[in-house]
């Protein structure tokens, strides 16, 4: 739910925004001596958000209805331009206002009538239509969650939030008790009773670090549940297994220039996976991940690639790396030789 001034009345018209008649060929206007519209009445003056679709009347003089011809007479508002309208007969114009959200004050429409060619209702005759905030009821509130932390990485997955005032949406009325992150904001909440919401959270990658949600619930009166009370939500990175060990290396050095250098590495607790970040990798102290193809849980192949000759000897040692974050013990890092 987004409690935004600009976004509630944005839907009431621009979203509304339509021409009144659909043109085709060529266009004309009515009589230039015709007499220009006017407006005296509208059947409804306000609405409070959040709100059903609905419409009203307005009622004046001299409406000219639209044909594939003529362009016939349009509802605007100073603020927004022309909204959506239906002719009646040359006193009568229907329009049609779209769901609408809540906002957080009021909001006030101009309304005048137009018909192209032959002029505007006077601005003294416009007609005032207000857009209220809600009626705010009992806030909602937050006592428990059914699970605290995910580790991931996680297919997706759900829990449950326990509280108090919760707000199940309609067809009509959409607008529902949301549950929301302060870091992540709104979350995708099903109102399953007053006192209970479900939330649906996608699959999460692997994380790094735990990160930490802090969740409230808000009803679509702007409400929320009391900052006090917010409860957290952790995503855990992986938990560490059991590290690598790195034993030995088919060759401990390479004389350049050489071509296709390979070697094998032995060891245990190697892991498969796909993608590098996803599997053990073979890494030097100087360089980094170096490029590795798991074999099995005891043994890597490492593909150095092609070296011109070198001037120095160049020292890389080297460790293996676990995608948990894992590695083998300091100590044993092996050396090799670029020669």
């Amino acid at each position: 739910m987004k409690l935004s001034i600009k976004s509630a009345a944005m839907r009431m018209v621009p979203a509304a925004v339509l021409a009144v008649a659909s043109f085709c060929g060529t266009l004309t206007t009515g009589s230039a001596s015709a007499a220009a519209p006017t407006i005296t009445a509208i059947s409804v003056s306000s609405v409070t958000t959040p709100s059903a679709a609905f419409t009203f009347t307005v009622t004046g003089t001299n409406f000219v209805q639209a044909t594939r011809r003529v362009r016939g007479t349009y509802v605007a508002t100073e603020e927004y331009g022309s909204v959506n309208a239906t002719y009646n007969s040359a006193t009568q114009l229907t329009v049609s206002v779209p769901t609408l959200e809540a906002v957080t004050s009021a909001v006030t429409l101009h309304f005048y009538v137009s018909t192209p060619g032959q002029g505007r209702s006077v601005a003294a005759a416009d007609q005032v239509f207000t857009i209220n905030p809600p009626v705010q009821g009992p806030p909602p509130t937050i006592a428990a969650l059914s699970t605290t932390s995910v580790t991931t990485p996680t297919a997706a997955f759900t829990f449950t939030v326990s509280g108090t005032n919760f707000v199940a949406g309609t067809t009509a009325l959409p607008f529902h008790s949301e549950v929301v992150s302060d870091e992540w904001g709104e979350l995708k909440t099903t109102v399953n009773s007053a006192t209970q919401v479900t939330v649906s959270m996608r699959a999460l990658p692997k994380v790094k670090t735990a990160t930490t949600l802090h969740l409230y619930v808000e009803n679509p009166d702007g409400t929320r549940s009391d900052v006090a009370s917010e409860l957290t939500f952790t995503i855990n990175p992986p938990a560490p297994g059991t590290p690598p060990t790195l034993t030995a290396l088919s060759a401990i050095g390479v004389t350049t220039p050489a071509r296709n250098v390979t070697f094998t590495v032995t060891g245990t607790g190697f892991v498969t996976g796909k993608g590098w970040n996803n599997q053990t990798t073979v890494a030097s102290e100087e360089y980094g991940p170096l490029d590795t193809q798991v074999n099995s849980a005891t043994g890597l192949t490492v593909y150095l690639g092609t070296f011109r000759k070198v001037r120095t000897p160049i020292t890389l040692h080297l460790y293996v790396l676990n995608p948990d974050g894992t590695r083998s013990d300091a100590s044993t890092d092996i050396v090799f030789t670029i020669n």
